[in-house]
């Protein structure tokens, strides 16, 4: 069996455990890669011709803002700050959440 495991440099690890919104995006970003990617050999696809779906970076920043911003409760808020402030995430995470569920919402 595979071990795995998220590694992360202290700075990282303590933000995340004092609460900076970045660092709970970042740890979810790593915990998509564990979940989706160990054992296989991701596509490290860079460049405008890949498709979004097949870069790895993009599968794990995808599977992070689902993860921490599940979208049924996304759509109950009213704006920006609802959500970046509920979920704990930062205000660029929460603008791009919202604009990927198509929310036209106030900041």
């Amino acid at each position: 069996m595979t071990e795995r495991s998220i590694k992360m440099g202290l700075t990282c690890y303590e933000a995340a455990r004092q609460g900076q919104a970045r660092y709970a995006f970042t740890l979810a970003h790593e915990l998509g890669h564990l979940l989706m990617h160990t054992g296989s050999s991701a596509q490290m696809a860079r460049g405008n011709s890949v498709k979004p779906y097949v870069n790895a970076e993009w599968q794990a920043d995808t599977f992070a803002s689902a993860f921490l911003m599940p979208e049924g409760e996304v759509r109950r808020c009213s704006c920006v700050r609802e959500i970046l402030t509920r979920f704990r995430v930062s205000r660029r995470a929460a603008e791009v959440r919202a604009s990927v569920l198509n929310l036209d919402l106030p900041f």
